[in-house]
């Protein structure tokens, strides 16, 4: 059953200056949820954190209703990269609030959807290209032996990874360099991304690799075991590979609903 929104929308107001809002409906993975889109007016002179905390604080938990919070010029840059689950989250049929004195217009480029999808394709492959890029330089320090090293490029292979699954899920990358920050929020909405942790070894693997975030480059005594940092490769190579496959998912999704089927006239 829906929850009443109108109640969420009119606390949000109240809270803080915003420039629009979108409704949509997060389906995926036998998982369905209420999805509000909240984009900051960019000169109201507030910090994020702030604005983040003024808005959980004044809305409370809502069951299966999620708020993703942003400023709107960072909406408009991840449409200006190419971002297809943001070109679908700001369609006008979503917006249900507009400020009037907004000053500066979200802009949604008027593409087809293969022009969409061709453009989120590159998105995502820009950033396959970074995290390829992090998982060659552990390769190298792995191969060198230096496994603290190796572990540090680990952890920037894996929080990019999960940062580009909760892009293209659900346009919200968390501002954290914690892994298991970033497994805890993506676990609400797709069941294999959240089994990267779901037993001992694993767990013992990101804690090890969280903390060469900052062990490495200011604790001297950082040790990691190899076959600790063998089994968190895995895990960065199953991100990635559910990247791959959720894009497929994605680019059918962007299809359906940018070329939505028509419906048959029936003859009374």
């Amino acid at each position: 059953m829906n929850t009443d929104i109108n109640p969420i929308i009119e606390a949000i107001l109240r809270a803080v200056a915003v420039d629009e809002i979108y409704h949509w409906t997060f389906d995926h993975d036998s998982k369905k949820y209420q999805m509000l889109q909240v984009n900051l007016t960019s000169n109201a002179g507030i910090r994020f954190s702030d604005a983040n905390s003024l808005i959980n604080k004044t809305i409370g938990s809502y069951p299966n209703v999620f708020i993703n919070v942003n400023f709107t010029h960072e909406i408009q840059q991840k449409l200006d990269q190419g971002l297809g689950r943001a070109y679908l989250i700001c369609q006008p049929e979503n917006r249900i609030y507009q400020n009037p004195v907004q000053d500066i217009p979200l802009v949604l480029p008027n593409n087809k959807s293969d022009e969409v999808i061709e453009k989120t394709r590159t998105y995502i492959e820009k950033e396959k290209s970074k995290i390829r890029s992090f998982v060659d330089g552990y390769n190298f320090y792995f191969e060198h032996k230096n496994y603290a090293h190796a572990a540090f490029m680990l952890h920037q292979t894996l929080e990019l990874a999960f940062r580009t699954a909760e892009n293209i899920l659900v346009v919200e990358d968390k501002k954290s360099h914690s892994l298991k920050n970033h497994i805890n929020y993506l676990k609400t909405f797709d069941d294999r991304l959240g089994k990267l942790a779901d037993n001992n070894e694993n767990k013992h693997a990101l804690e090890k690799i969280n903390k060469a975030y900052i062990d490495y480059r200011y604790q001297f005594d950082y040790f990691i075991d190899e076959v600790v940092l063998e089994t968190a490769y895995q895990i960065s190579i199953n991100t990635l590979n559910w990247i791959y496959d959720y894009s497929n998912i994605l680019f059918k999704e962007i299809k359906s609903k940018l070329n939505p089927l028509p419906i048959a006239n029936s003859e009374v």
